[in-house]
């Protein structure tokens, strides 16, 4: 059994660790004009900020960690009216679930919010792509469920340079999971009762999902608000979809419960194939209003952001595939 201190993820230097924002993008995350900003750093109400230097310009730069003091310092509320966790699941591999998913985590951490995000595939993925070794990490969720370790003592804190981004992360210590969790009373709600114990401790959590049927994924549709259904513009995702349906239907039938949101989300778009657009057309004539208005273009930015196992916002910020994370978390939190 691994019993530990938290760790924090290894610290880049200070402003890319940071994920410097330029003041007008800074004022627009606390919902204050660029004035009030300027005017509240001149009376000393906020500190005055840190200078980064661009060409021959000394320019205001920001971090998340100022974005969380300055709202505490204004008395801004969160901008989140309530906890959500969210799942991301398909039962159709190679949908870009993962990568979505690591990349909207880091999106919803850059608006200041308190983020854990939950890596449930013994793979690894998700920790990979959030910039920490799978392999080094002497824990997992196994410990969590197996021998009720708290979270706490599990989760990697400082991920990918944020302050407030978690990673529960995983590797192949977590594959005797099914089995740990078929001998427990109760067996599908334990992963629900792990995350009770975090009631306040964070503002969104996100979990990544193997695609396959499982007790450990009857545990987390189990104990999530929101699911979210990537799923590419090719006719092979239906199977995928219908599964996750039929199966939606039986936790409705034997448990009585259901999510409060699902979100089928379509990724790897090509506005110029035909093959996407009958698709994606398909889709949205099938399962109407649960598809999701936000859609994920193809891009190369999101290969190139993973091979180099950082956020697509930082590998690649004016891309469109930034553009549609950030649109995404817009549609979900409505931040």
């Amino acid at each position: 059994m691994a019993r530990r201190t938290s760790t924090s993820a290894p610290e880049p230097p200070a402003f890319e660790r940071a994920g410097a924002f330029g003041a007008s993008e800074f004022a627009k995350a606390l919902g204050i004009t660029r004035e009030q900003l300027d005017a509240y750093e001149r009376d000393g109400t906020l500190p005055s900020p840190r200078r980064r230097i661009r060409g021959e310009v000394a320019q205001r730069a920001y971090s998340v960690d100022d974005l969380i003091a300055s709202r505490v310092a204004l008395g801004i509320p969160s901008p989140l009216s309530s906890p959500r966790r969210q799942l991301f699941l398909n039962f159709k591999g190679g949908v870009g679930k993962t990568v979505i998913a690591a990349n909207y985590a880091y999106r919803v951490a850059r608006h200041g919010l308190r983020v854990l995000a939950i890596d449930l595939d013994a793979q690894g993925h998700l920790t990979k792509c959030l910039g920490l070794d799978p392999a080094a990490q002497p824990a997992t969720l196994l410990d969590v469920l197996r021998d009720r370790v708290p979270i706490d003592r599990v989760r990697v804190q400082a991920a990918a340079g944020l302050s407030n981004l978690d990673v529960l992360p995983a590797n192949l210590a977590l594959s005797p999971i099914e089995l740990v969790l078929s001998q427990k009373n109760a067996r599908e709600f334990q992963l629900k009762k792990a995350l009770d114990g975090q009631v306040g401790r964070y503002d969104v959590i996100v979990l990544d999902a193997p695609p396959n049927l499982s007790l450990l994924n009857l545990n987390a549709i189990l104990a999530i608000d929101d699911l979210i259904v990537p799923v590419l513009t090719d006719f092979l995702s239906y199977d995928g979809l219908r599964i996750l349906f039929e199966n939606l239907e039986t936790v409705r039938e034997d448990f009585g419960f259901e999510p409060e949101r699902i979100g089928i989300l379509v990724n790897g778009y090509t506005a110029g194939e035909s093959l996407s657009q009958q698709s994606r057309a398909a889709i949205e004539q099938f399962y109407g209003g649960l598809v999701l208005d936000t859609v994920v273009r193809k891009s190369t930015a999101f290969g190139q952001a993973t091979a180099e196992q950082k956020p697509v916002l930082e590998i690649a910020p004016r891309s469109k595939a930034a553009a549609d994370i950030d649109r995404l978390v817009t549609e979900l939190l409505g931040i």
